[in-house]
């Protein structure tokens, strides 16, 4: 979230007439069998539907072996609108990275220590009357003179080339973050817009949500189809404010997906931002909320991985900016969208 400033037994008819032509005791007989029947009948399909709900009821746990190597695309798309003081100010956002993720270690606890670096990075903002800015990972020459460049190319270089330790439970949860605080700890001193741009990875909190976005999290015990859980989230992102909210997670069962037999697991959230930003003399308040929600994950049990994250998210509030002894009513929405695809396994084949 961006903030920013200006799913009886049939009887034959020959079975029939033997039993209305037969006598009392043939007919309590045939009575007994057919009761006998119908109760065979329902014990099979008890016994099947238990058998088929057994079957259903899956636990979710990820799965890595030391060594491997897993790479990932992730994107993430912003189309943002303010309206300030009758006109209309549109953002556009969207930055794309592959990551690769190496299993460092599994620790006695049973968690997966993840290595990730980003092996490419590319950007574009186009920000109002600030313009258009590009980057791009491959690129030597990235902009660094424009008010955006300043505040982003630093930024970018410095997540480029940041070695990040991610420490996470078999159930998705991340536990800790290492190593992107401390490469953005120079290039965030320099610029107060860089801090906003970051999006809360200059803190222990912010970076553990940020990268929780790339996993679901699952519940300790087995679900089945239509089962829910909820992921609550608090935390304080600097230069951004108060986030508060609840993930709630659906597993709606299996599908095939590109012949491969895929979990699936949808969600909606519900989430506010109380803002809080200071900035050069500039600050900002108000409250943010979230008005719209759809995500869908699909999670392969075969190998204990997630395979792909889609979430699209609306959001809309009211802020008040002070600046130079002025005060500016704004209304902002936003709508974004983030996703993650497993592309390649390098180090080995699927369990």
């Amino acid at each position: 979230m961006s903030v920013w400033l200006p799913g009886l037994t049939g009887r034959s008819k020959q079975n029939d007439e033997n039993l209305f032509g037969s006598s009392p005791a043939t007919e309590f007989n045939e009575m007994q069998s057919l009761v006998a029947e119908w109760i065979l009948s329902l014990a099979v399909v008890v016994t099947s539907a238990t058998a088929t709900f057994a079957q259903d009821s899956v636990t979710f746990r990820y799965r890595f072996e030391p060594g491997e190597k897993l790479t990932y695309d992730i994107s993430n798309s912003v189309k943002q609108t303010q309206n300030v003081n009758g006109q209309a100010v549109k953002s556009e956002f969207a930055v794309h990275t592959r990551v690769e993720r190496e299993v460092s270690q599994i620790d006695g606890d049973g968690n997966i220590v993840l290595t990730s670096r980003n092996q490419k990075l590319t950007a574009m903002m186009q920000v109002g009357p600030l313009g258009k800015y590009e980057y791009s990972s491959e690129k030597t020459d990235n902009d660094e003179s424009s008010t955006l460049g300043a505040a982003a190319t630093p930024l970018y270089d410095a997540i480029r080339n940041a070695v990040v330790k991610v420490t996470l439970t078999p159930q998705g949860e991340v536990l800790a973050v290492s190593g992107l605080q401390e490469a953005l700890a120079d290039v965030l001193k320099s610029n107060a817009l860089t801090a906003q741009l970051a999006g809360g990875a200059n803190s222990k909190d912010g970076a553990r949500a940020s990268y929780g976005e790339h996993f679901l999290q699952f519940p300790e015990k087995a679900v089945e189809p239509g089962d829910t859980w909820e992921l609550p989230l608090e935390l304080t992102i600097p230069q951004v404010g108060k986030v508060t909210g609840t993930t709630k997670c659906r597993y709606e069962g299996t599908e095939v997906v590109d012949g491969r037999t895929l979990q699936r697991i949808t969600s909606t959230s519900e989430v506010t931002v109380d803002v809080d930003i200071r900035q050069d003399g500039v600050t900002a308040s108000g409250k943010i909320e979230m008005t719209k929600s759809a995500g869908v994950n699909r999670f392969d049990l075969a190998t204990g991985r997630l395979i792909s994250r889609e979430n699209e998210t609306t959001t809309s509030g009211d802020l008040i900016v002070i600046a130079g002894g002025q005060t500016l009513p704004i209304r902002q929405t936003q709508t974004q969208k983030h996703t993650i695809r497993l592309i390649e396994n390098s180090s080995a084949s699927p369990r």
